[in-house]
């Protein structure tokens, strides 16, 4: 290949740099399209929406059995407001009456306390379940608010990226026709195996990527325009002039 002139090396540099800031310009627009730019918000919030439907299911549930304790209490209680009304009717009249009455009323006693127990211990739970879900509430405001911020911010950079794309496809288009199919080529073969950037700067004859120095042979050739990879990490090595 023959030595390269100035105008062509600031070329190649120009469309290196191009290269590199439309792939990133590329990768937001893809990212934005996808929704990624607020992708991390918006799962905290969905996260959180999951956790409160857990809980309301929760407390659902123990609102049931809390209802449920609470008639079987008053089931209770019923039957022993009859039960006394049957000893104060004067049905009672043997001490082995009496004695079942007792027991009968000391078995409903007790089961009212243990379903009034039952009962305040769900009604507890709820109490705090929600002071809970009143917290997740705001919690899911605050989210849904952040995620509206972030995708908002996000939307309002979309047409000034959307041109900067379409202007830099148009000029690494424009600047490629000035590039000899030759140079081309070879530019193409090497940027795969080098990140996409096959270009490096040569500056006091030292190598700008990996920072080695080279030989005066290589240096004279760089020099010279003449196409010449750095001997350690096979960057292309521009002109210190260029």
């Amino acid at each position: 290949m023959d030595a390269l002139d100035r105008v062509l090396w600031k070329t190649l540099l120009e469309v290196q740099q191009l290269e590199r800031d439309l792939q990133q310009k590329k990768a937001w627009w893809h990212a934005y399209e996808k929704g990624d730019l607020w992708a991390k918000e918006a799962q905290e919030l969905l996260q959180e929406e999951e956790r409160l439907k857990a809980l309301k299911r929760q407390m659902e549930e123990r609102e049931r059995e809390r209802k449920r304790l609470e008639l079987e209490r008053l089931s209770l209680e019923e039957d022993l407001k009859k039960l006394e009304k049957r000893a104060e009717s004067g049905l009672l009249r043997s001490p082995k009456d009496y004695e079942s009455y007792e027991k009968q009323k000391a078995a409903l006693k007790q089961g009212i306390a243990r379903k009034e127990e039952e009962e305040l211990e769900r009604m507890e739970w709820l109490e705090e379940a929600e002071k809970a879900l009143s917290r997740g509430e705001k919690r899911v405001a605050q989210l849904a608010s952040k995620v509206r911020e972030v995708r908002a911010r996000e939307e309002a950079k979309a047409p000034a990226i959307q041109e900067i794309i379409r202007e830099g496809e148009a000029r690494l288009a424009a600047l490629k026709e000035a590039i000899p199919a030759e140079v081309w080529g070879e530019y193409r073969r090497l940027a795969p195996g080098l990140g996409g950037q096959p270009l490096a700067p040569m500056r006091k004859g030292r190598c700008t990527y990996c920072g080695v120095e080279q030989p005066v042979a290589v240096v004279q050739r760089v020099q010279r325009g003449l196409w010449q990879q750095c001997q350690h990490c096979g960057h292309v090595l521009v002109p210190e002039d260029v």
